[in-house]
């Protein structure tokens, strides 16, 4: 895997809600502003984006840890493989 957060999401099928859905970092830091001039939409729209970034590292990480496990043999923590279901629906 590799390239920002959107970009792995796509290839590992995790999709986003529909208004969140094509935004990035830049489009975060145009919602900070116009929130900060006193735009209550996109304080939410900002705040919608920012939880599908946060939602969707827990199934990622999850996939990662069970790739790991399978390439290196199990964790010396003695975590048990997650089990892992494409494609995700998460960040409502």
């Amino acid at each position: 895997m590799q390239g920002g957060l959107k970009r792995i999401e796509q290839d590992v099928e995790i999709t986003r809600e529909t208004d969140v859905v094509g935004l990035d970092g830049w489009e975060a830091v145009r919602l900070w502003h116009q929130w900060c001039a006193g735009d209550e939409a996109a304080r939410d729209l900002l705040l919608r984006y920012n939880e599908a970034d946060t939602k969707n590292l827990e199934p990622l990480a999850s996939l990662l840890y069970d790739q790991m496990v399978a390439r290196f043999g199990p964790s010396s923590l003695g975590y048990p493989p997650t089990r892992h279901r494409e494609p995700i629906e998460v960040a409502p």
